[in-house]
């Protein structure tokens, strides 16, 4: 009998064990039962936050009186938490047809004095709390005017037959917009409906150091 070369035994001996390896872990694979995958629990998954909830329409916080100057234009408002690059419409009711206008805040207010001469004071909604004084920029500067300041992003703001609309949503009623002269003072208002007729949401007035032909009725003021 012819014998094997030393080395070509060793591999076969190895060939062998590596068979019998192989095979016995097979068995043992199979009989382990097989499990299900784990599912990610609700705590595992990532979270994503939620964008914020917009705030609803507020006119004592949403609507405020525009003053322009040379130099320096004015934003009164009871709402603290505008942001310079924040988008202010505004609407100017002394000329006819209404005009609509936009202007971008600044900061907080800088301005030395009143951007106008003769305004004493500024009340807005009450005066309770007291209004937030914003620089504001108006976007075409040759077009600055006294009105009332939307800070409402996207308002839905339109000239119908000559005459300023806001509708805050698409069942709302329209807000309409008004101003007047008293003694030595001059109102704003806006009303849910027709002006005098309609409900009164929003007044402020300027109090002046001149005299003033008055064409208030007391439905502006009272």
């Amino acid at each position: 009998m012819r014998r094997l070369p030393l080395d070509l035994f060793r591999l076969s001996i190895a060939a062998v064990l590596l068979v019998t390896i192989a095979c016995s872990s097979g068995r043992e694979l199979s009989e382990v039962p097989n499990e299900p995958l784990s599912q990610p629990t609700a705590s595992q998954s990532p979270t994503v936050a939620a964008p914020p909830t917009p705030r609803p329409f507020n006119a004592a916080l949403d609507i405020g009186v525009v003053v322009p100057g040379t130099d320096c234009s004015e934003l009164h408002i009871r709402n603290s938490e505008l942001k310079p690059g924040d988008k202010i419409r505004i609407v100017v009711v002394e000329d006819r047809p209404n005009r609509l206008q936009s202007a971008t805040v600044v900061g907080l207010k800088t301005c030395p004095k009143s951007a106008v001469s003769g305004n004493q004071r500024i009340t807005v909604d009450g005066g309770d709390p007291s209004a937030t004084e914003y620089e504001i920029r108006f976007d075409d500067d040759t077009q600055s005017a006294f009105g009332f300041g939307i800070a409402i992003e996207n308002s839905a703001l339109k000239i119908v037959n000559g005459t300023a609309q806001l509708k805050v949503n698409e069942d709302s009623a329209p807000l309409y917009f008004r101003d007047c002269s008293g003694n030595e003072s001059h109102h704003l208002t806006v009303w849910e409906g027709k002006p005098l007729t309609g409900k009164r949401i929003w007044h402020s007035y300027f109090s002046l150091s001149y005299d003033t032909v008055p064409t208030c009725t007391p439905a502006e003021y009272k």
